[in-house]
């Protein structure tokens, strides 16, 4: 992924996304002061791989891209009006599937980081 020239508002998205994505992880550091080093996205993505049976292979890396992938959407949603870049009149697609998923991750996602903090 490129990272977006600053002063546009690509670039404005992008490290706010970054920001929160490193709050997230930061405020389950500040909650589990007594386990130092402790890989908190690693712990999520291998629960998350337990829930699935196996089934699924994800890393601390792939857990964490599909979270930014969400608050991406989020914030072009939010900050952008979910304009198409460089078109005024269109709008990205979304559908209601779309929705239930991005959603359904979340809920996932924050449920195996709560089980990881629980341990």
């Amino acid at each position: 992924m490129a990272i977006p020239r600053p002063g546009t508002s690509q670039f404005e998205a992008f490290t706010t996304n970054l920001a929160y994505a490193r709050k997230v992880v930061d405020a389950g550091r500040y909650l589990a002061p007594f386990q130092p080093g402790r890989n908190i996205w690693q712990g999520a993505a291998v629960q998350i791989n337990t829930w699935q049976g196996g089934r699924t292979a994800y890393t601390d890396k792939t857990l964490k891209a599909q979270f930014m992938s969400i608050t991406t959407r989020r914030n072009k949603i939010a900050h952008d009006a979910d304009l198409v870049a460089g078109d005024l009149k269109r709008r990205r697609s979304i559908t209601e599937p779309d929705v239930t998923d991005a959603i359904n991750w979340i809920d996932r996602i924050a449920l195996a980081v709560a089980h990881v903090l629980d341990e």
